[in-house]
């Protein structure tokens, strides 16, 4: 009997931490980001709710969401990375920007 109750307290323990691990993370909207600036690990990015895109990275140009992707493009850059949220931050992973692999962490500038 000890056996069973030990491991009904695991699946529920289990289900408990699944949980709460799924509320912190999560897909990022437009408008977690339209209008909205980011200070980013590697800098600051100012998402217009129009469309317009500013960063000290890639200078004045586009973005836009398509599903879990953010699309950039400047005359400086051509960048798309993957965006979550994550413990009540962003996650951005990719490829391109200023070249090589891109991996940043960001909240939203105070």
């Amino acid at each position: 009997m000890r056996k069973v109750a030990n491991t009904m307290g695991a699946v529920v323990l289990g289900a408990v931490l699944a949980y709460s691990a799924a509320a912190l993370a999560g897909s990022v909207t437009n408008a977690d980001l339209a209008g909205k600036k980011i200070c980013w690990s590697d800098g600051s990015a100012t998402y217009g709710k129009d469309g317009s895109f500013d960063s000290n990275g890639c200078g004045h140009g586009t973005w836009r969401l398509v599903g879990d992707r953010v699309e950039i493009r400047s005359s400086t850059c051509a960048f798309d990375f993957t965006i979550s949220k994550d413990n009540g931050a962003f996650h951005g992973v990719g490829y391109g920007g200023a070249g090589g692999n891109y991996d940043a962490w960001g909240k939203y500038c105070k």
